[in-house]
């Protein structure tokens, strides 16, 4: 997870930093923007400064920019007494990224309908670990996105919602599906070595997070996790890869 370090100001001004070369200051980050849709909207004159201590791969999939707009829209709505759940402001929030509803709500697993925008939390209580490996590649969604066809056989992730309800982990394993991938492996085939090389190493399932580029592989515990991160950065030293769990954990 990224770090972030929130401040207010007397003076009516915003300021976003990062410690990443990767992510921009300033008026093009997305939490600058969360922070000026809030600060417009509920016309609050109270100044913000942010800085973020990157972790989280940039552009690899996996939200982190828009969970920080998320953490930041949460703590101020808090800290200022704001109507989060008004209607104008969560149509707002959506324009801010797809994802960043999801992470308003703060909830471990939802399903998301619309672009991302419609959330519908599912309580479950099972418990998962994964390895998490980027290439250290960031990948376009936009051209990606532009790049999906509608297709006569549509998949629907309510079935794999589903065996996560009913605490299956060996049919999670069997369904789990990213339409995105047949888009992206042929334009960048080190997606599917990575998840070839972590089903030989051990894990259950493998599967592209979001957009890419970061691949993630199911694995049954903390210990096999482990083991699969070290025997992973023998391979490749130079890449991202972690161990990783789900919020629901209980032990």
């Amino acid at each position: 997870h990224d770090e972030i370090q929130i401040n207010t100001l007397r003076e009516d001004k915003i300021e976003v930093q990062t410690d990443s070369p990767n992510v921009p200051d300033g008026e093009k980050n997305i939490v600058y923007k969360a922070i000026g849709l809030l600060k417009k909207f509920f016309d609050i004159k109270e100044g913000v400064s942010v800085f973020i201590k990157k972790k989280i791969p940039s552009g690899g999939g996996l939200g982190g920019g828009s969970s920080n707009a998320g953490v930041v829209i949460n703590y101020l709505t808090e800290h200022w007494h704001l109507d989060i759940n008004n209607k104008e402001v969560k149509s707002l929030i959506s324009f801010l990224g797809a994802d960043v509803p999801f992470f308003v709500q703060n909830k471990p697993l939802s399903l998301c309908r619309g672009i991302g925008d419609i959330t519908e939390p599912v309580e479950i209580s099972l418990n998962l670990w994964f390895v998490v490996v980027n290439p250290l590649i960031c990948i376009n969604t936009k051209q990606m996105y532009g790049k999906i066809k509608l297709t006569y056989e549509p998949k629907q992730a309510t079935i794999v919602v589903d065996k996560i309800i009913k605490n299956s982990f060996e049919n999670i394993t069997k369904n789990l599906f990213n339409r995105f991938e047949e888009f992206v492996v042929p334009i960048y085939p080190v997606i599917k070595e990575i998840k070839s090389q972590l089903i030989k190493l051990g894990c259950e399932s493998s599967l592209m997070s979001g957009s890419g580029s970061t691949v993630f592989g199911l694995v049954r515990n903390k210990e096999a996790g482990e083991n699969i991160v070290h025997a992973f950065k023998n391979i490749h030293p130079d890449w991202f890869c972690c161990l990783s769990r789900s919020m629901i954990l209980t032990n």
